[in-house]
């Protein structure tokens, strides 16, 4: 029985890694925080942004191949624009798959400027059995920045009775505070 037999994906050889990009950048227009920038390479793009709470701009970030293998490089950047407000999130659960050496990485930097808020909420990522992942986020906040998020991680599918008995899983989450945005 293969991995795919088992619907495990086979790592993809590194000429079909994703080197994807998503740059996002919002501002604060009329009273209301928009997107004034969004710049993407598969598989990341985000949705189209919505105004549920009024004023704060909501975005869903997309991850149209389903799924992260090794050799994947992802990079995010985000940046929020002085007295603007944002809340970030993931369309699903990040599938971070099986890899038979390569490692998979996503850097995700975010620039919260003067008197902005974040609200960074993606959803979380599950790391299958034998798994070769690294992950860094970077939050720098200006004078009066607020950013509240979370990274949220399930080792394993434990639905289906996995366990992450194998495999690597690194998360850094670094928060800057600068002097002057």
């Amino acid at each position: 029985m293969t991995q795919l037999d088992r619907g495990i994906p086979e790592q993809s050889p590194p000429s079909a890694s994703w080197q994807g990009r998503l740059k996002l950048d919002y501002a604060q227009r009329q009273n209301a925080t928009e997107l004034v920038r969004s710049q993407n390479q598969a598989p990341l793009k985000v949705q189209r942004s919505f105004h549920s709470e009024g004023s704060v701009c909501h975005s869903v970030i997309l991850h149209t191949a389903g799924g992260i293998v090794g050799g994947d490089r992802l990079a995010i950047d985000i940046n929020l624009q002085p007295k603007s407000h944002a809340l970030i999130t993931t369309a699903a659960a990040a599938k971070i798959y099986r890899s038979s050496g390569a490692q998979a990485e996503q850097v995700t930097q975010i620039q919260v400027g003067e008197n902005a808020c974040l609200e960074w909420l993606p959803q979380e990522a599950i790391a299958f059995a034998g798994a070769n992942f690294q992950q860094s986020t970077r939050i720098e906040l200006g004078q009066g920045a607020i950013w509240m998020g979370w990274e949220m991680t399930r080792l394993g599918r434990s639905a289906s009775g996995e366990r992450f008995t194998s495999g690597k899983w690194r998360s850094q989450i670094e928060l800057v505070l600068l002097p002057n945005y």
